[in-house]
């Protein structure tokens, strides 16, 4: 390992709480947030592209608490043999305010980032997107795309409902998009987006209007296993054609979906949008002549 190597992986390892080791790789790319080597994804579906092309590339997890993230994303920014890489929980707001003179117009009125690039791969300063908006829509996008209009409730208001709702003003002249928070936001965030934003506690009397009801908060995860988004009474007031659709995909089958599904609704789990937002930021963040399509093929055989 050369020394420039040594020095950057040093650099790393005193600022995250996990250990990483750039040992035989000309190159790297990361996943950042409180804990991703906790189980995060992406590294297991990125590594396998990485692995599939022959690169000595790797997508490692940094773990940094909020004191360092700043600092962290610093050092890899100056250093080049980095790629960047995605942003996971709960720091895709904070580092969407650290990097977000290098983001366009939509990305900024969402106000969050998932994905983290050089531009080129010279490109000083690292730039930022965010894929969980398209990630997310893809597998309702035949509903969506349909001809009845549909009223859409989503839930959550956190880095992912926001790319989400952007993501959704594509369809706000067709369908109404409901958006339900425990706080509501400024007046400049609900006149951008357009959307009607209801506080969480008038749910249970307008949940019976809504044909797709869409859960981004973390209620279900595996960090909230025991938390329950909405009482099964509640649940009940859904039209028997209505879709829940829950973003979290460990576990597979959140609270949420286990009591939609025993009461007969339709259901989706985040298990696609995981992986569609994981090849739209591999396709952001690697020099790769891989298609989508091509990307998804070899990210499936990781399941």
């Amino acid at each position: 390992m050369s020394i420039g190597v040594c020095l950057i992986e040093d650099k790393v390892n005193s600022l995250i709480t996990n250990k990483i080791s750039l040992q035989d790789l000309t190159e790297f790319s990361f996943i950042i947030g409180a804990n991703p080597s906790k189980g995060a994804r992406s590294p297991v579906l990125w590594n396998k592209v990485y692995k599939a092309q022959g690169r000595r590339t790797r997508m490692l997890p940094l773990d940094v608490e909020e004191a360092n993230l700043e600092k962290l994303i610093m050092v890899l920014q100056k250093e080049l043999t980095c790629l960047g890489g995605a942003v996971a929980v709960p720091y895709k707001e904070k580092l969407f305010a650290i990097l977000s003179n290098n983001c366009n117009e939509t990305i900024r009125k969402i106000g969050a980032i998932n994905c983290i690039f050089r531009s080129n791969p010279n490109d000083q300063f690292f730039s930022c997107t965010n894929t969980d908006g398209e990630g997310a829509l893809e597998p309702i996008a035949k509903i969506l795309d349909g001809k009845k209009p549909l009223k859409i409730g989503l839930i959550g208001y956190g880095g992912a409902g926001k790319a989400i709702a952007g993501f959704l003003q594509q369809y706000k002249d067709k369908h109404e998009i409901l958006l339900f928070n425990r706080t509501l936001p400024n007046k400049k965030f609900s006149d951008e987006l357009e959307i009607n934003f209801i506080d969480l506690k008038e749910l249970p009397s307008k949940i019976g209007e809504i044909d797709i009801l869409i859960n981004a908060t973390s209620v279900g995860s595996q960090n909230n296993l025991n938390e329950k988004l909405i009482r099964r009474e509640y649940l009940h007031k859904l039209k028997n054609s209505s879709l829940v659709y829950d973003i979290i995909y460990d576990p597979p089958e959140t609270m949420l979906l286990r009591d939609s599904k025993e009461i007969g609704l339709d259901v989706i789990n985040g298990m696609e949008m995981n992986l569609l937002q994981a090849v739209l930021a591999y396709k952001h963040t690697n020099n790769t002549t891989l298609s989508l399509e091509e990307l998804k093929l070899i990210m499936r055989s990781s399941d």
